[in-house]
């Protein structure tokens, strides 16, 4: 199918799979017996081109539901593939959360559109854009730990236990 996808698509770029151009009215007035034999001629080529154009057609149309039948599996293939990297993805309550910081990352720090995450259908781009929230996470986290830190008493070192001396 592909294949006859293929000819048919060439054949209408080179022009030889192009609409028949009807008989002259001249021919009409000056040899009505030709005109109509090239009547003829034309609705027979009419004919034709109609049915390969159908045929075209159908042959495309079966294209592209193969394509999207190819592009769901591929969906579905890499929505597990991303459950297994990033396992909040499988929780249904946890995802929509997940997918929504993800996204509020990418858009705010990384400067992604809306448009061009809604296009992302790899799992590898995701698992990046999930790394790179957490990091930016425990950038953020960093900050109250290091200030918790100065304002925690400081850390004394434990006592040596001594040893008793037993003498004999």
């Amino acid at each position: 199918e592909r294949n006859r996808l293929a000819e048919m698509a060439q054949q209408v770029q080179q022009g030889e799979l192009r609409p028949p151009e009807p008989p002259s009215k001249e021919l009409l007035k000056s040899d009505p017996i030709a005109y109509w034999e090239a009547r003829a001629e034309y609705d027979e080529a009419a004919t034709e081109y109609q049915q390969k154009m159908q045929q075209f057609q159908q042959v495309q149309a079966q294209q592209q539901q193969a394509e999207a039948q190819m592009r769901q599996k591929y969906l579905q293939e890499q929505m597990q593939t991303l459950q297994q990297m990033i396992p909040e993805m499988a929780d249904p309550k946890k995802a929509e959360a997940v997918q929504q910081s993800i996204m509020k990352v990418a858009r705010d720090e990384y400067g992604f559109s809306d448009d061009e995450l809604n296009n992302i259908v790899d799992a590898r781009h995701v698992k990046v854009l999930d790394d790179a929230r957490k990091w930016r996470q425990l950038q953020a986290s960093k900050e109250t730990v290091t200030e918790k830190a100065k304002a925690a008493r400081p850390v004394t070192k434990p006592a040596q236990r001594k040893t008793e001396t037993k003498s004999v």
